[in-house]
């Protein structure tokens, strides 16, 4: 029997459980693959609300990847929550140093209700330090408008979401799975 794939999540980790690094482990397992993760910040949240966000230190989470990537290795990297200028750099500079080819880049940059979590220099540091990384990019439309310096087009836009996935390719990442577009009631997600 052979071994399974190892991925490595680098995201925060969600005190609810529904999204961050814990909801990417269980995708990993339900996938069959062996899931590794380096924790970007710990979060104090539930289904309502964020309470609190402490960031873990770039040399800890560089520390982090490191140590996983050294021993392991891995046939894929996601990354999630970041959040600090000082940690894209770190996660970005870490990946590069262990030449990690197959990069997953969740860039999450708002709320749910679609509005900026972070400072103009996130996502500028994103598209900078992690885009030209990625192989897949998996913004929603208000991500993606957040990347793009530009207002999201309506959910059942699907010409300007799709021309929204180009530019996005234009930007470095291979491919662009832009989530969130509508079609009459069908939710639709473009892949470019």
């Amino acid at each position: 029997m052979s071994e399974p794939l190892k991925v490595l999540t680098i995201a925060g980790s969600d005190s609810g459980g529904a999204a961050g690094l814990q909801a990417d482990l269980r995708a990993f397992a339900a996938l069959g693959v062996y899931g590794m993760s380096v924790v970007t910040a710990v979060t104090a949240q539930n289904s309502v609300a964020v309470d609190a966000v402490h960031y873990l230190p770039p040399a800890l989470v560089r520390a982090q990847l490191d140590a996983v990537l050294r021993d392991y290795g891995a046939a894929a990297v996601k990354t999630g929550f970041l959040g600090r200028p000082e940690l894209i750099i770190a996660v970005s500079a870490g990946l590069q140093a262990h030449r990690c080819r197959r990069v997953v880049v969740d860039p999450v940059l708002v709320n749910h209700r679609g509005a900026a979590m972070f400072p103009p220099i996130v996502p500028q540091l994103l598209r900078l330090y992690l885009l030209p990384l990625a192989v897949l990019l998996t913004p929603n439309r208000h991500e993606a408008a957040v990347l793009l310096h530009s207002p999201p087009p309506a959910a059942d836009d699907l010409a300007s979401l799709a021309e929204m996935a180009r530019a996005l390719q234009r930007l470095g990442a291979r491919h662009v799975l832009l989530k969130g577009g509508r079609s009459g009631a069908d939710r639709v997600d473009l892949l470019c």
